[in-house]
């Protein structure tokens, strides 16, 4: 695939798990298990006509849009002035309609207004707030990782994430979602992904003695837990709530247990509680390993605003 095939990937992976996910949100798995996901469906929790997508999509090309992937550069200002518009104009939506944002992102973005450059990373809420707000929106990041160290991609990761969510736990899971991604992106196998980025940050943060030793302990175990699931036939009882270390390992799981792009997706559904979120962040892996034609055709023709979806992806310049 080209730079810009895979840059596609990513976002209609995202945009089409968002929009299977979103009839079907806070539903219990005993609930999924007895009236699974099959198909891209509309109504549901919140109403919405079929092929709309929710935050997960809005945040995720709020930030493409702010990208210029031929300078390698981020206009955080504009992040911050698309998360705006979104919340309070209904701008970078599937119908003209906000209808999904989590308490954190909506006390954070509030905090946006006036704020300029540098400083917009400290606008994300910390203390108890480990939701999945920053994880589902960071892909968008994974083209400019290329020629950078790791404390560079590290810091950039951190003051993306940091502008809605400013916890250690937060910034961490993106920073090993993107390094996954990362080597999707370079073409390794997804076994590979997953254990080159478990290798590499058992080294930086594996020593009892590191500050942020708990925090990787925690997203390891899960990650490891979730391995172990995968021997078992059929979907395994995968925690899929809004926290975010139960979304990074249940999009995990997903990614390493399906065999294509549907399957992947509409298994992290079938897991119940965040549906949307857990199937967007798996759309992202699964999109760019499977690839954009990988994605069932009804799916990208039933989604809301396509138009806008493409004009971004080419505007891109990738």
């Amino acid at each position: 695939m080209t730079n810009l095939e895979k840059l596609k990937a990513i976002i209609y992976g995202v945009a089409v798990g968002d929009a299977l996910g979103v009839p079907y949100e806070f539903n219990s798995r005993g609930k999924m298990d007895k009236n699974p996901c099959v198909d891209m469906i509309g109504n549901g929790i919140y109403h919405q006509p079929v092929g709309s997508w929710s935050d997960d999509t809005s945040m995720t090309i709020c930030l493409l849009d702010a990208i210029n992937y031929e300078d390698k550069t981020i206009d955080i200002d504009r992040v911050a002035a698309n998360f705006i518009s979104w919340k309070y104009d209904a701008k970078f939506t599937a119908n003209n309609v906000r209808f999904d944002i989590g308490n954190t992102t909506s006390q954070a973005i509030s905090n946006m207004r006036n704020v300029k450059g540098a400083n917009l990373s400290k606008c994300g809420i910390i203390g108890q707030h480990n939701g999945n707000g920053a994880l589902m929106r960071i892909s968008p990041l994974i083209p400019l990782m290329n020629g950078k160290s790791f404390w560079k991609k590290q810091s950039m990761i951190a003051d993306i994430s940091s502008m809605t969510h400013r916890n250690e736990i937060n910034i961490m899971a993106c920073q090993f979602y993107c390094f996954v991604m990362e080597s999707l992106w370079r073409d390794s196998t997804k076994y590979v992904a997953v254990e080159k980025a478990v290798t590499l940050f058992n080294e930086i943060f594996g020593d009892e003695d590191n500050p942020l030793f708990g925090e990787w302990k925690d997203i390891r175990e899960a990650i490891n837990n979730n391995t172990e699931l995968l021997k078992q036939d059929g979907l395994a009882n995968v925690s899929a709530t809004g926290y975010v270390v139960d979304t990074l390992s249940a999009s995990i799981y997903c990614l390493l247990k399906a065999e294509n792009y549907k399957d992947a997706v509409l298994m992290a559904v079938n897991l119940g509680d965040d549906t949307d979120t857990t199937a967007a962040v798996t759309g992202s892996m699964a999109g760019l390993y499977f690839g954009f034609e990988d994605i069932p055709e009804e799916w990208i023709s039933k989604l809301l605003n396509n138009e806008l979806l493409n004009d971004l992806i080419i505007k891109s310049k990738i």
